[in-house]
């Protein structure tokens, strides 16, 4: 239901004045002129809602898109309902010599017939992770960089970095710090751990960093891997 605004209030108290007076004491009252007390009152037809302000866009433009144009976006809307707007606007330029800019075309195309249609994406159902719940089963190790600004007393003005395993059934945690992480660092971590946990370990993941692995972009394995391989064995 459209509402009733004071503007549509103020104009029916004017037909309604006009028809028990006159327009010139009407005029004089409400402050208006007598062409504004004609133009409302032969609007009115009873119905509040004709003294409505009505849309003031025009219905044609000297410039819009010709029936021509229309059917060409239309033609090649329908053989490519997926087509991207400057894709679009290309393929018009290039198949009727089409002259528009393209916010006049979108313009056009905003229409619901001729908006480009949305593939359906299929929604990504990631794979659960297997949680070890065996000890040993996997065990995490880490690298980070120890902000200089944690460092205090003897250990001032030096680099640290602090190795960390943990292994993902018990939450069992062994962390040891170094002067650089090399793979001869991460190697010496290693055996460690190894006296370390209480049982063997059956699997180590790490990230790909050098001190680690040069598996990247080498096939020669580090000192690292060597002593994971024979350790294992």
């Amino acid at each position: 239901m459209n509402s009733i605004t004071q503007d549509m209030r103020f104009r029916l108290s004017i037909v309604k004045f006009y028809n028990r007076i006159s327009a010139t004491k009407t005029a004089i009252r409400y402050k208006v002129t007598r062409q504004f007390i004609y133009f409302w009152v032969y609007r009115f037809n009873g119905d509040i809602h004709s003294l409505a302000d009505h849309s003031h866009r025009p219905h044609h433009h000297p410039n819009q898109h010709t029936d021509t144009e229309i059917k060409w976006i239309k033609d090649i809307r329908r053989r490519n309902p997926d087509m991207g707007l400057i894709d679009f606007w290309l393929r018009l330029k290039v198949l009727y010599n089409y002259s528009r800019s393209v916010s006049s075309l979108y313009r056009v195309m905003r229409a619901p017939s001729m908006s480009p249609v949305k593939k359906a994406h299929k929604k990504r159902i990631n794979k659960p992770y297997d949680t070890p719940t065996v000890p040993s089963t996997k065990i995490q190790i880490d690298v980070k960089y120890v902000p200089t600004c944690c460092l205090v007393g003897d250990l001032k003005g030096t680099k640290l970095y602090q190795y960390t395993v943990i292994d993902e059934a018990s939450r069992l945690r062994y962390l040891a710090f170094f002067e650089e992480h090399s793979t001869y660092s991460s190697t010496k971590f290693l055996m460690e751990c190894i006296k370390f946990f209480p049982f063997k370990i059956q699997c180590i993941q790490t990230d790909n960093g050098f001190e680690f692995t040069n598996r990247l972009v080498s096939e020669k394995k580090t000192l690292f891997e060597e002593t994971l391989c024979y350790k294992t064995k």
